[in-house]
C-alpha cells in the first residue's frame, strides 16, 4: 500500500511540474509583433479590399504574417477583459478587427472611436472580417 501511495504522489508531482511549466514556460510566450524584422505596413481600407477582391492572393502577402495596420476606429468592444478594435472600412459585409494583447489594456481605454491608429498583429485571414490577434498599439 506503501508504494502505491508513493508512486501516486511522484506521479502527481511530476504532473504538476509539467503542467507549471507548459502554462508559465512554454504556453506564455509568443512573438511580440512590435519586435517582427518582417513587418508589412497596409491601410485598413486597403487590407479589407485586398482581400474582398482576391482572397488567395492577399492571404500570400498576409496570411500569418505580422502587418501594421493604420485607419480610422469604428468601434471598440470589451468582452472577457480583452479588447476588440474594429476599423473602418469601405467593406459592406465587413470590416478588420483586431483582438488587443491585454497588456495593451490601459492604452485602450484612452481610445476614442473615430480617431487614427496603427495596430501591430497577427494575420489570421478572413472569415466576414479580416482578423488580427495578438495586436498592440504600434504609435
Amino acid at each position: 500500500m506503501k508504494k502505491i501511495i508513493i508512486w501516486l504522489l511522484a506521479i502527481g508531482l511530476i504532473s504538476g511540474i509539467a503542467v507549471y511549466f507548459f502554462v508559465f514556460y512554454y504556453g506564455a510566450k509568443h512573438e511580440d509583433p512590435l519586435k517582427s524584422e518582417q513587418m508589412v505596413s497596409v491601410d485598413a481600407k486597403d487590407l479589407f479590399s485586398q482581400y474582398e477582391l482576391n482572397e488567395v492572393s492577399a492571404n500570400k502577402l498576409y496570411l500569418g504574417k505580422v502587418i501594421k495596420v493604420s485607419g480610422d476606429i469604428s468601434d471598440i468592444q470589451l468582452d472577457k477583459n480583452r479588447y476588440t478594435i474594429s476599423y473602418a472600412t469601405n467593406g459592406v459585409m465587413g470590416t478588420v478587427l483586431c483582438e488587443m494583447d491585454t497588456l495593451e489594456n490601459p492604452k485602450v481605454k484612452s481610445l476614442i472611436i473615430g480617431s487614427k491608429v496603427v495596430i501591430a498583429g497577427f494575420c489570421n485571414g478572413i472569415n466576414m472580417d479580416v482578423y488580427l490577434d495578438r495586436c498592440k498599439l504600434a504609435e
